[in-house]
């Protein structure tokens, strides 16, 4: 789930006692407490933060997949936050940097490994199994008070057919008591022609042998998303985290008889961890 655990916008950290977040300059309080946005952790001070969480997801087998899985998922982080508050983080699968332009810009420079497409699902019998690759994230982002807006651009570093995506994106966080986090998220991608072929192409030889009819996208609009999280505190260092998504694909995608046929252009995600900070 990216998406979760992708694009929410805000910040690791609980905050210290004082100052209230409309006297600060720093990002609100639930900003600093989403564990995978541009303004984690900040408190003025350098030093490590380190995230650890386990739990469940249920997602679809393949991008518009109408059929769904559920398995186990974990997540562990450790983010250092220099003393000019450039923040360094290493995950399971990614490595990167926020590097802070301003109170309220941030640039985001990361490489993650990405799984390929396997074709256990039987909508993609005869299909090309997609390649293991390496993307990287280059992200703009801005804080308007708990909303961060930004621009993520997405290209295969090992160019092995997952082409280039970008998004346009959009987030909220908010206490909504003192132990209750709220989050919204919201995005709109899209894919060059090699993104989209490799997703949601049928080649002659994938036709053949699945059955579908030849399909040869060209880049545009891929899908928008919304997220909508829930995180319950039940002390500083442990948490609760429940996500649900439904993610919409536009006709460039929808249209490809791999979800016009097979699957749905409306997909869902949700997920629930325990999560463990210090």
């Amino acid at each position: 789930m990216r998406n979760l655990l992708l694009l929410c916008l805000v910040w690791t950290g609980c905050r210290a006692t004082g100052a209230s977040d409309a006297e600060s300059s720093w990002p609100t309080t639930a900003q600093r407490l989403n564990p995978l946005g541009p303004w984690a952790r900040s408190e003025g001070e350098a030093g490590w933060r380190f995230d650890v969480a386990a739990g469940v997801e249920a997602e679809p087998d393949y991008a518009g997949s109408d059929d769904y899985e559920i398995e186990p998922t974990a997540f562990a982080q450790a983010l250092y936050e220099s003393a000019r508050h450039h923040r360094y983080f290493v995950n399971i699968g990614e490595l990167g940097a926020w590097w802070r332009l301003s109170d309220e810009w941030v640039l985001g420079t990361t490489v993650e490994y990405e799984e390929g497409r396997e074709n256990d699902n039987a909508a993609l019998s005869g299909f090309a199994e997609q390649d293991d690759t390496v993307v990287a994230e280059i992200t703009i982002a801005k804080r308007l008070g708990d909303f961060t807006l930004g621009a993520v651009l997405q290209p295969d570093v090992l160019d092995r057919g997952k082409g280039l995506e970008a998004f346009l994106i959009g987030g909220y966080d908010k206490m909504l008591t003192k132990r209750l986090r709220f989050s919204a998220y919201g995005d709109v991608s899209f894919g060059n022609a090699e993104h989209m072929r490799t997703e949601f192409g049928i080649s002659p030889a994938d036709s053949m042998a699945s059955g579908l009819a030849a399909y040869n996208p060209g880049a545009g609009f891929r899908s928008s998303g919304i997220e909508l999280g829930l995180e319950h505190f039940f002390n500083e260092r442990l948490s609760l985290l429940f996500s649900g998504e439904i993610e919409y694909y536009f006709s460039e995608a929808a249209d490809s008889p791999l979800i016009a046929a097979r699957g749905s252009e409306v997909t869902f995600e949700a997920g629930l961890v325990l999560r463990y900070s210090w």
